[in-house]
C-alpha cells in the first residue's frame, strides 16, 4: 500500500481547515489516510474545551473523519502493534528527548507497518528512526533526506 497518512496534528489540521495543508493534499497523487488513534487523541483533548467547541469538535471527529476517510481510516492492528514494538524497542534503546513519545508512535507504527508516508512537522523521533518515510507539508521537507 501506498499513500500518506496524517499525523495527529496534521488531522488536528486538516479539520480545522488548515489552507496551507488543504493546498498541498490536493496537489498530491497518493491517497490521503487518517487513523483511529489520532481521532481517539483528539477526542481526548476535546474533552478540555468549552461545550460549544466540544460539541463541533466531537461530532467531526465521529461523524466527518469516517465519512471522508471511508476505508482509509486506519486502525491499529495487530501488525501495526508488532511494529510499535519494534519502534518502542528501538526508541527506549536510543538516548534523547523522542522517549516521550506515546500514542503518537502508534500512528508511525501504522505508517511503517502499511507502508506509508508520515505527514506531521518534523518531530525529534524521525531522527531516530530512519525507516519512517515522512513529509511536512508545511516546510516541504521530506525525511529520511
Amino acid at each position: 500500500m501506498s499513500g500518506l497518512v496524517l499525523g495527529t496534528a496534521a488531522l488536528r489540521d486538516w479539520l480545522a481547515e488548515d489552507q496551507k495543508l488543504h493546498d498541498w493534499a490536493q496537489a498530491q497523487s497518493l491517497p490521503l489516510y487518517a487513523t483511529t488513534p489520532s481521532v481517539a487523541m483528539l477526542l481526548a483533548n476535546v474533552e478540555k474545551l468549552k461545550p460549544t467547541q466540544r460539541k463541533t469538535w466531537t461530532d467531526s471527529l465521529v461523524r466527518e473523519v469516517p465519512r471522508r476517510f471511508g476505508p482509509r481510516l486506519r486502525a491499529f492492528d495487530l501488525e501495526a502493534a508488532r511494529q510499535w514494538s519494534l519502534l518502542r524497542a528501538e526508541l527506549d534503546a536510543t538516548p534523547g528527548n523522542h522517549k516521550k513519545m506515546g500514542t503518537e508512535l502508534m500512528v508511525v507504527a501504522i505508517a511503517v507497518s502499511e507502508d506509508l508516508t508520515y505527514v506531521e512537522r518534523r518531530q525529534v523521533v524521525h531522527e531516530v528512526l530512519p525507516q519512517l518515510k515522512q513529509i511536512d507539508p508545511w516546510t516541504n521537507s521530506t525525511y529520511p533526506t
